[in-house]
C-alpha cells in the first residue's frame, strides 16, 4: 500500500516539475549584488536550486533539532542492554543448584522481589 501511495504522489509531482521546466526555459540573470558574480541560467534551474537548498537547510535544521532525542535513545538502549545482561546473569545464578550449607541469597536493597 505504501509503495502505491508513493507512486501516486511521485508520478504527478514529476510530471508537474517536468512541465514547469519545459515552460520556464528562458534565461534569467542571477546576480549576487555585492559580489562580482552573475550568471545567466534558465528560470527552472534557479527555481530547482532554491528548492534543493531549502530542502537541504530543512534537513540540517531537523537533524540538529533531533540530537537530544537521538542521545536519549542511545542512553535508553544502553540501559536496556545492561538490564538484559543483568537478567541473563541472574537467571543463570538462579538456575545453578545451591550448595547444601550455603547461606540464602542476599537481597538487593532498593529493588522489589520478582513476582
Amino acid at each position: 500500500m505504501r509503495r502505491f501511495l508513493n507512486w501516486l504522489i511521485l508520478v504527478p509531482a514529476a510530471l508537474i516539475l517536468g512541465l514547469f521546466a519545459v515552460a520556464n526555459r528562458h534565461l534569467t540573470r542571477l546576480d549576487f549584488d555585492p559580489l562580482p558574480a552573475a550568471f545567466e541560467l534558465p528560470l527552472f534551474a534557479v527555481a530547482f536550486a532554491a528548492l534543493f537548498l531549502g530542502l537541504l537547510l530543512g534537513y540540517v535544521v531537523s537533524w540538529f533539532a533531533g540530537g537530544r532525542r537521538r542521545r536519549e535513545a542511545r542512553e535508553v538502549r544502553r540501559a536496556l542492554d545492561d538490564a538484559q545482561k543483568e537478567l541473563v546473569s541472574l537467571r543463570a545464578d538462579a538456575a545453578r543448584p545451591a550448595a547444601p550449607n550455603a547461606p540464602p541469597p542476599a537481597r538487593i536493597v532498593g529493588r522489589s522481589a520478582p513476582r
